[in-house]
Order: C-alpha cells, then structure tokens, then sequence
C-alpha cells in the first residue's frame, strides 16, 4: 500500500528567523530597489496609472511662396547667379507658386516640396500617326525617347517657403478629439525641447528652411551621397520624417500636448513622376516629408494602478526566493539554516487501511499536548 501521507503531504510556510547580517542586508536592498522600481518608475514615470491607448489623427498641409522673394540672380545655385556652387554645376532657376512646388497638389498627409524640376519634350514631328489613341509602343514618352529636349531648373527660394500644417487626434476608447490649434505644442531638436508654439495661433506654420534646420540639415547644397550621384541635396532630394507625439497628464486628461521632431533619412533619391503625354514627360526631385503621428493618451484607470503595482509585488516573491536559495544552499551555513527551514512532522492522518480498521493513530511527542507537572503549579 502507498503512503498516502507522504504521497499527499501538504506543504506550508514556516517563519525562520536566520540571524545573519548577510542574508538581511541582501533582503532589505532588494526590498528597497523593488520598492522605488514600483512607485518611481512603473507608477510615476511609466504613468502606470493610467489607462492608454494608442492616439488615431489626421493631417492636413499647404505651401505658401513668400511674397518677398529676390531675383533668381541673387541665390547661389541658380545659374543666373554663377555657373557652379559648392563643387556642383547650377542650373537655371524658376519661381513657382506654392501648390505648383507642392505635389502632388491636394496631397493630404505626405507633402512633397519640389527642389528640382526636369521636363523632356518631344518634337511633335517624331510622333507617330498612331497615338491618337496611342496604340504604338512609340507612343511611351520617357527622358530617352529620340528627339526629346531635356532642361533641367531648381526652385529658387524653396528654403523661404512656408508651410502649414493641421492635424487633429483622436481617441476611441479614451473619448476624446482635437486640433493642433487646440493642444500645447512644442518643437523638438536633439531631443530637447526648442520652443512653444503660440497658443493663439491658427495653425503651424514653418519654413522649409526652419524643418531643415530641425532635421540638422545645414544646407540642400551639400552632397546628397546618393550610390552613383555626385549631386547636392537639392539636386537629388532630401527624405525627412516628421514625427508628431501626443501625451497628456491624469490630473488633466483633456489636457492634450505634442510636440515635433524631425530627422533625415540619409542617401535617399526622391524622384517623383508626373502623368506623361506622348510629347511631355516630368519628374521631380525635393524635401519629401512622412509624418507619423504617435504617442499614449491615457486617463486615471484603478485597474491601471493595480496591475502596475502587482507586477512589482512578484518581483518581491523572486527576491525572498533568491534569498532563501542563498541561505540554505550557497552559505557555509546552509546545513543549519536548511534545518531550521524545513520541519517533516509525523503522520497525523489515518490510512484508508486505518480508516476501514477504525485503528487509532497515536500523537508523538512533538504533537501531544503535554501534561503539567505538580511542581509546575
């Protein structure tokens, strides 16, 4: 017959007091540190109270020429001006108006500024008859047909542009909806806060040449390090990612703020292509702009709090086991502090064969209550 007691043996915690230096400065220190861990970082840093959710947005954006733009004579990198800048060859610059630099116009949530336009015409004498409706491949209009013209220009001034951008921000779980224009703003640079925005303006409005400078772009004139192109920023195009970060705080949930921040993808062609005709066909090269809107909004959640709290406790419990496994298997000590950890008492329960004999089990000593003595009286 098995042994039921010690095949079902209960197994209980037992309060050992260990009288060592060692073992109580280890507990306490880790106590400590999983205490500060808990309330400093995973509720007060963390905003483990607060129940989040990712922020859903929306963007809109315009470019608006300056309307005190110098003559093309006057920027460096216009050919008008001089035949080569910074290593790299001019060419000729145009003025355009700002939806005709932004494109594709209307575009919502991706703007691309044109530095660079190439236009390739083709003589009208070089079609064929049978393009109208194109159904010859000689139709395909590309920079390398035969008997195409290819110029070339630069923006001038894109860098005294100005562009506008909206965004509202929405939650679904936290119930809340607001513009930029209602939400603290801030602009970033190096992971430091640079500036606010007004709080009375009616969007955000900034340079090219200001988001350039964001971005640590010094200058569109230096090289672009595209493989197999020796052109400049301007010449190639500059990639930037504009990064929008909503946060708010639990005393203040409809208390939205955000805040900009930009960064270059380096080595980036940008090349963007126009619809094309049988005679015409355009691309253009500039400041491609991704904006990502991101960030936690949150609101005061007890659950929140709780579960932030709780998963600091387990790491309380991994401590004391630490410890113990120090104490009883690690210390010249173990032997004894194992002892005094662990009690085996007697069997204290019948047997089922006991149970059917009805046999008594007889207390020992460690169990039976003993008796007190006259002299103790």
């Amino acid at each position: 017959m098995p042994n039921w007691n010690e095949l079902l043996s209960y197994s209980t915690v037992k309060i050992v007091k260990i009288r060592d230096w060692r073992l109580g400065l280890l507990h306490y220190v880790c106590m400590f540190g999983i205490i500060c861990y808990i309330f400093l970082y995973a509720v007060w840093w963390k905003q483990g109270y607060l129940e989040k959710e990712n922020p859903e947005g929306g963007i809109r954006a315009s470019l608006q020429a300056p309307a005190n733009l110098s003559s093309v004579a006057s920027y460096p990198y216009c050919l008008q001006n001089q035949t080569q800048y910074n290593g790299s060859p001019n060419l000729q610059c145009i003025f355009m108006a700002g939806d005709q630099a932004y494109f594709p116009a209307g575009l919502v949530g991706a703007p691309f500024i044109t530095t660079r336009m190439r236009t390739s015409t083709r003589d009208p004498s070089q079609i064929s008859a049978n393009c109208t409706p194109p159904t010859d491949p000689t139709c395909i209009m590309g920079p390398n047909t035969v008997g195409t013209t290819t110029t070339r220009y630069y923006i001038a001034g894109i860098e005294d542009y100005t562009l506008f951008i909206d965004h509202v921000v929405y939650g679904l779980q936290n119930h809340f909806a607001k513009r930029s224009v209602q939400m603290k703003g801030e602009v970033w640079q190096d992971n430091k806060k640079s500036y606010e925005l007004d709080p009375n303006r009616v969007g955000d409005i900034f340079t090219i040449g200001q988001l350039l400078q964001y971005a640590n772009v010094t200058s569109l004139d230096v090289p672009s390090g595209v493989a197999g192109s020796t052109g400049s920023l301007r010449y190639d195009g500059v990639q930037l990612v504009l990064i929008i970060e909503y946060s708010n705080r639990a005393s203040q949930p409809t208390e939205l703020k955000y805040r900009y921040s930009l960064t270059q993808i380096p080595n980036v062609d940008t090349a963007r292509f126009e619809g094309s005709t049988s005679t015409v066909a355009t691309n253009r090269h500039g400041i491609d702009i991704i904006i990502v809107q991101t960030g936690l909004i949150g609101q005061f959640s007890f659950p929140a709090l709780l579960s932030a709290i709780v998963g600091g406790l387990v790491l309380m419990s991994i401590a004391t086991t630490i410890v113990d496994l120090l104490a009883i298997y690690i210390l010249p000590q173990k032997d004894v502090y194992g002892q005094s950890k662990f009690q085996m008492t007697k069997e204290m329960a019948r047997t089922p064969r006991q149970w059917i004999r009805k046999e008594p089990i007889e207390m020992t000593d460690l169990e039976a209550p003993k008796p007190t003595s006259p002299s103790s009286v």
